[in-house]
């Protein structure tokens, strides 16, 4: 098991400044996009479990964890995710032959950059995408909602814990998950308190975001190989399924008994498969879709 803490460097691009969080490895890098309301030290009980020994990379996207929060309009726009996206590789003198995995929004984050920049990427996996037909969105705009009414500020870890941990999802979360949402995802003030690092205001106007940038109707344009995987009770089953039959070289798998939450719930399934698609090139026992 990986015991690396990382290393954080902010990457300046200017109208922004997004942290990056670095787990020294051999190359080439995988880059990690976390999904809405979390922070790249959320992938660190996946990251641990990889059988791999490549470097990796995990950011923090804008309005999440370390990085800059904007709140002027338009800030949390879909396509901007992904300009910041490119403009981070760029940095880091990433601009071929990228390999990255992302859930949920992060992984529609990479999904649009590879449509952006069709040279950029050789292999993603893509972990219960949020891409779906236009009709999709309007229904989920009741996450917006619910962002803006969570309790940011909690007296203790402990509080914090027994908030997050008692009640869906977080409550079939890995506890190793939890620990690093509670570790990585909140700032402490000198009394011990602790605070929400992405508002939910910020979280809500990405859900309200969510369908300005057509992804589903472009999904055969991406060339490169994807693994989409999904859980057998996520709401995006069907979608991912038609992800999947999309792409043009696209490898489907979905895990039992598991949520939207898959790197959650699933670290050690999720690490498994990652390091298989990235060391091997195949998932065994696992065959790929064609596109329709």
């Amino acid at each position: 098991m990986r015991n690396i803490e990382p290393v954080m460097q902010s990457i300046d691009l200017g109208a922004i400044t997004l942290a990056v969080w670095e787990y020294a490895g051999e190359e080439p890098p995988i880059f990690f996009c976390h999904c809405a309301g979390l922070c790249g030290r959320a992938w660190d009980p996946v990251i641990r479990r990889l059988a791999l020994k490549n470097r990796i990379l995990a950011w923090d996207a804008r309005g999440h964890g370390d990085s800059d929060a904007p709140m002027h309009p338009g800030a949390y726009a879909w396509d901007g995710f992904s300009e910041d996206l490119l403009g981070v590789l760029d940095a880091l003198g990433l601009n071929t032959e990228v390999r990255a995995v992302g859930h949920s929004g992060g992984a529609s984050t990479l999904a649009h950059a590879a449509l952006m920049d069709p040279d950029r990427f050789s292999r993603l996996v893509l972990i219960d995408a949020i891409i779906a037909p236009p009709s999709f969105y309007p229904s989920a705009k009741w996450l917006a909602e619910l962002s803006r009414k969570r309790r940011h500020v909690f007296e203790s870890e402990d509080a914090a814990r027994q908030r997050f941990g008692g009640k869906p999802p977080m409550n079939l979360w890995h506890p190793e998950v939890l620990d690093a949402y509670l570790t990585h995802g909140f700032s402490r003030d000198a009394a011990g308190r602790l605070h929400l690092k992405c508002q939910g205001e910020a979280e809500a106007r990405v859900y309200e975001s969510g369908g300005m940038v057509p992804l589903y109707e472009r999904l055969h344009e991406i060339t490169v190989p994807v693994l989409a995987i999904t859980g057998a009770e996520s709401y995006m089953l069907e979608h991912v399924r038609g992800q999947s039959r999309r792409l043009q070289q696209a490898t489907l798998m979905e895990l039992p008994n598991t949520s939207h939450f898959i790197p959650q719930e699933q670290p050690e399934v999720c690490a498994t498969i990652i390091s298989d698609w990235f060391s091997q090139g195949i998932i065994p026992g696992i065959h790929r879709n064609s596109p329709e």
